[in-house]
């Protein structure tokens, strides 16, 4: 083992990046139940910012909805369920279909 190199720091998935080359991490946003409104706007808003500031961490539109996906509850939740089906891609394609909703 080189002197130089931490074991931590070693990346044992092919080209995904370690904890320490990813941005820091933005809070998650508050979950979201439903309804129109400011509260919509803002969870909007919180959740853009976070998938923005931390791209690296979601690089794909799909990591992106169903990161999005996971931050609904209640209401929310039960309505965009069916675009999320387990254990296959969701049928939104981007976030901007997300937002639609």
């Amino acid at each position: 083992m080189s002197p130089h190199i931490h074991p931590r720091s070693w990346n044992t998935l092919g080209s995904n990046p370690t904890s320490r080359d990813l941005s820091e991490k933005i809070p998650d946003p508050e979950l979201y139940a439903g309804g129109p409104g400011p509260e919509l706007d803002t969870s909007i808003t919180k959740l853009d910012i976070k998938l923005q500031g931390n791209r690296d961490r979601y690089p794909t539109e799909e990591a992106q909805l169903r990161y999005a996906y996971g931050r609904l509850k209640d209401k929310a939740a039960a309505l965009m369920s069916g675009y999320f089906p387990r254990r296959s891609q969701p049928t939104l394609k981007t976030m901007d279909d997300f937002y639609k909703f």
